[in-house]
């Protein structure tokens, strides 16, 4: 998973690379793909670990807001080139709600993330940059409504207010107010070595 710092453990680096076979030798180097690991991103590797959730989540602000629990689980995958980031809607289950995958676009020197949840089977792509004087990744995207198929762009937000702890947001700072969107907000704290699930 990595350790505390974002990098890969003892075990991720005992996994060998991916095997290309060397019929994809022309392909990687018309791709510039290397064949060794490369460096992990040094802003997502910040997000590595196991987090305990405590959010709320308002869909419409003239509805009541939910508590929201569980824990987050963030890894490396693919050779440390994205990062996977499972949240739980409890301490205990074992199955996730919610997946997104983010990466470093090294063309455009931003982020982006690949969003999907249990809750329907839509799915969101965001991008946006890391800025450095917020300490935050802010990244944008678009809810495509249905059945209207109305679009209602959105900005997830994720403070890194320390190395043990983490602030993430979803607004409509875009939207009107008369559509009454409300939002999510979650903090995360890093769970210790010793933290149980119960």
């Amino acid at each position: 998973m990595g350790d505390a710092h974002g990098d890969r453990t003892e075990a991720d680096e005992a996994r060998p690379p991916i095997a290309w076979g060397p019929e994809y030798t022309d392909v990687l180097e018309m791709m510039g793909t290397p064949l060794e690991r490369p460096g992990v991103d040094p802003v997502l590797a910040r997000m590595v670990g196991e987090w305990d959730v405590d959010g709320r989540w308002q869909v419409r602000t003239d509805r009541p807001a939910l508590s929201m629990g569980g824990r987050m689980v963030n890894r490396w995958i693919l050779d440390g080139r994205f990062l996977e980031s499972d949240t739980f809607p409890t301490a205990t289950a074992s199955e996730p709600s919610s997946k997104v995958i983010y990466g470093a676009d090294r063309r455009s020197e931003d982020y982006f993330a690949f969003a999907v949840n249990a809750l329907h089977q839509q799915y969101d792509i965001e991008h946006g940059p890391h800025d450095p004087a917020a300490d935050s990744l802010l990244l944008r995207g678009v809810e495509i409504v249905l059945p209207s198929r109305r679009e209602i762009r959105f900005l997830r937000t994720i403070r890194f207010v320390g190395p043990d702890e983490l602030q993430l947001s979803i607004t409509y700072p875009e939207e009107s107010d008369e559509d009454r969107l409300g939002g999510l907000t979650m903090s995360l704290r890093r769970r210790s070595e010793g933290s149980s699930d119960g």
